[in-house]
């Protein structure tokens, strides 16, 4: 049979620093204001992106990903 391991015993894998580890579910403080690296980096400019292309500029991302795949097509009709 095998060993079962209880929550305390497991290896745990984090992604934050262990001296910044606070919260019920280890994560962080789930109250706190601040901006986390990882929100700053990647998932606020993420999200910034998305919007800009789906409701404030959606007709030049249109017309610029039209453009794009005729450039495409020239491309690859150039190589034949």
């Amino acid at each position: 049979m095998g060993t079962f391991f209880s929550k305390r015993q497991s290896v745990e894998f984090t992604l934050i620093p262990s001296e910044e580890i606070s919260g019920p579910l280890g994560l962080g403080d789930p109250e706190s204001k601040e901006i986390t690296k990882v929100e700053e980096e990647s998932i606020i400019p993420a999200l910034m992106q998305d919007r800009l292309r789906t409701k404030q500029c959606a007709e030049l991302w249109d017309a610029m990903y039209i453009c794009k795949t005729d450039f495409h097509k020239a491309l690859e009709c150039n190589k034949r």
